[in-house]
């Protein structure tokens, strides 16, 4: 542009703001299809603990007890985040 002023009158530029945020609001209420890649996506025991709400020691109380299951890579220990979600309708119950 050469620097000029566009003068748009006040209900074009209503109309214009009002679709922009339409469809900035149809974007965020679109379900999102989760991607194939997501689905085995591993979690750190800190990840997990966030994801769920709780600190690290109830996660592993709840390791050990069965209600989730860790995968362990030499010492580094992960949860499946799918296993996670899964469990967690059965898990809220648990929590304070």
């Amino acid at each position: 542009m050469d620097g000029s002023l566009v003068v748009i009158p006040l209900e074009d530029l209503k109309g214009i703001i009002a679709q922009s945020v339409a469809q900035e609001f149809e974007k965020l209420q679109a379900p999102t299809a989760e991607p194939e890649k997501d689905k085995n996506v591993l979690l750190t025991r800190k990840d997990t603990a966030e994801l769920l709400g709780v600190c690290l020691a109830t996660l592993d109380n709840w390791t050990r007890e069965g209600k989730l299951t860790k995968y362990r890579n030499g010492n580094a220990v992960r949860y499946n985040r799918e296993e996670v979600l899964a469990s967690f309708s059965t898990l809220q119950k648990y929590r304070r």
